[in-house]
């Protein structure tokens, strides 16, 4: 389940980006 693991830390930082914007 790496990747599961993997997509949320990615969907969290361009969350974390888009409300920076």
């Amino acid at each position: 389940m790496p990747e599961m693991i993997g997509w949320p830390q990615v969907g969290y930082f361009s969350l974390a980006a888009g409300l920076s914007l």
